[in-house]
């Protein structure tokens, strides 16, 4: 139970930090009665769950670098914080148990002002950890954000963690050799097909990690595929970092555009923290109810068949489902990492 007290609210400056742990740690332990109504997750499915990997597309070895934020962009896309999350959750109706407690936030990627901006705001100061959670090759040209893109964001897909951040470590130090380039916007690459865009000088390139680190936060990486569900090492790692790493710290999760990854981690936190007292379908509805009202639900059916990313997001879906019930066996005593736990049918 220990997610409770890393993810407290360190910036709730007006209350009593320590009144408000040990209340909430009593209601936990307590074991809240399940409110009538709720949808329970049925039983765990036996590991392994499905995990489809796509074929990497034609122009995987070849991704084209793009401005996914451009330098004078301060605010960041599709930030949320639990506290906007519950007060929408309580502006719909929707359960908003337990969410108040929730020191964690999401957002697609920013650019380095909008980073610097973000750090210096007073409820975002003090220990801060960010999780990129891309696999896609990223990084920043001077205050721009700029990302290898290549169909459906898969340049990087089947590559383990460490052949990932290797590819994307030299794609920076090959951008940092040259003098200039013109890479488009991502919205001109991906609605409009334009390859080229304004030349802009190479002046400085860096890593996500060093921009973090200058800010004296820290800077933890998983390598998400797009689209898909988490690995069950990746699971393994946020479990672990969540209950025992990073207490008292605010926890800031992004992907590309905030969406599918940013809204299926946080779920996934917010199910550490609550499955025990809040069922699997609210916790995704309260997530739906904030820019970019992300419903991990939808399938993306079209006229009753399975769209292209159908079979990934049924996939994620599921493993959801199974993430809640281990999340509120662990606030019942489990302590068997994800990867065991589902190996055993979740038994």
């Amino acid at each position: 139970m220990a997610l409770e007290s890393s993810l407290l609210s360190h910036h709730a400056s007006s209350l009593d930090i320590s009144m408000i742990r040990r209340r909430f740690l009593a209601t936990a332990l307590a074991g809240l009665p399940v409110a009538t109504g709720l949808t329970l997750p049925g039983p765990a499915r036996a590991a392994p769950l499905p995990m489809t990997l796509p074929k990497p597309p034609r122009d995987a070895r070849t991704p084209i670098l793009v401005v996914n934020g451009a330098a004078q962009h301060t605010a960041i896309p599709n930030f949320r914080s639990f506290e906007d999350i519950a007060a929408a959750a309580k502006t719909r109706g929707i359960d908003d148990s337990g969410l108040q407690y929730l020191a964690v936030s999401g957002s697609a990627q920013f650019t380095a002002s909008a980073w610097r901006r973000m750090r210096n705001e007073s409820r975002l100061t003090g220990t801060f950890t960010v999780v990129d959670l891309r696999q896609e090759s990223h990084g920043f040209l001077d205050s721009h954000a700029v990302t290898w893109l290549a169909t459906d964001n898969w340049a990087n897909v089947g590559m383990t963690r460490e052949q990932a951040m290797s590819a994307e470590v030299r794609r920076l130090h090959d951008l940092s050799r040259l003098h200039q380039v013109t890479p488009p916007t991502i919205e001109d690459y991906r609605h409009r097909g334009i390859r080229k865009g304004p030349e802009l000088p190479v002046h400085h390139v860096a890593g996500e990690a060093a921009l973090v680190s200058q800010s004296d936060a820290r800077y933890v990486r998983l390598t998400v595929t797009d689209h898909l569900r988490p690995t069950d090492a990746d699971v393994d790692r946020v479990v672990l970092m969540a209950m025992n790493r990073l207490s008292h710290q605010m926890l800031h999760f992004h992907c590309l555009d905030g969406t599918g990854r940013t809204t299926t981690f946080m779920a996934m936190m917010d199910m550490l923290a609550n499955a025990h007292q809040v069922s699997f379908d609210a916790i995704l509805a309260r997530q739906a109810a904030v820019p970019p009202y992300t419903d991990l639900t939808d399938l993306r059916l079209k006229d009753g068949k399975d769209g292209p990313y159908t079979p990934y997001y049924r996939e994620r879906l599921a493993f959801l489902r199974s993430f809640h019930a281990f999340a509120t066996a662990r606030r019942h005593g489990e302590r068997r990492r994800w990867t065991k736990w589902a190996a055993d049918g979740g038994a």
